[in-house]
């Protein structure tokens, strides 16, 4: 069996824990929001997952962000477009499946150069810190640059303030 069997085969039957945590910290919070929205047993439509966002978070997404959201965690390997239009979550298994212990066997004594399953998830844990890098990147300039708004507000104020300090004293000479 090639690679690309084995990673069907790991697709099919779930994902690992490590991988799903690697994809997950990658997402925005309503990407995450919308992931637990989706069931894992049916597959939902758009419409029904904005429904259950509704009644579960008391808001409703834009429709091109939840049209996003879907891609990204498609795109991410967490929900699966089951049929055209109606998603499904990606469950998480917690012990190898037989299958997988038994493709491992067959790679392991036919001597084949397969990259086993541990290596993707080191790639995948990767990913995901870099993901989480580049958020955190994100958020930082973001409060840099609020800083700088603030900062740039408060000059103003005591430029304003200096201005009319100024002409008090210049108000106050005049008087003396």
């Amino acid at each position: 069996m090639d690679g690309a069997g084995c990673a069907d085969i790991g697709r099919k039957q779930g994902m690992t824990p490590a991988r799903f945590q690697a994809a997950l910290s990658g997402q925005s919070a309503i990407a995450k929001k919308v992931l637990e929205m989706v069931p894992k047993q049916d597959a939902w439509s758009r419409n029904e997952i904005a429904m259950h966002l509704r009644r579960v978070t008391k808001s409703s997404p834009d429709v091109a962000v939840l049209d996003g959201c879907l891609l990204r965690l498609q795109d991410a390997g967490l929900v699966r477009e089951k049929f055209k239009g109606r998603f499904q979550r990606v469950e998480v298994r917690e012990k190898e499946s037989m299958v997988t212990v038994a493709a491992k066997q067959i790679e392991s004594s036919s001597g084949g150069s397969v990259p086993s399953h541990s290596v993707l998830d080191i790639l995948s844990a990767l990913s995901g810190r870099a993901r989480k890098l580049a958020g955190d990147l994100t958020e930082l300039a973001s409060d840099v640059e609020t800083a700088a708004l603030t900062i740039e507000q408060q000059q103003a104020q005591d430029s304003a303030d200096l201005e009319k300090l100024r002409q008090f004293h210049a108000l106050f000479k005049s008087l003396a």
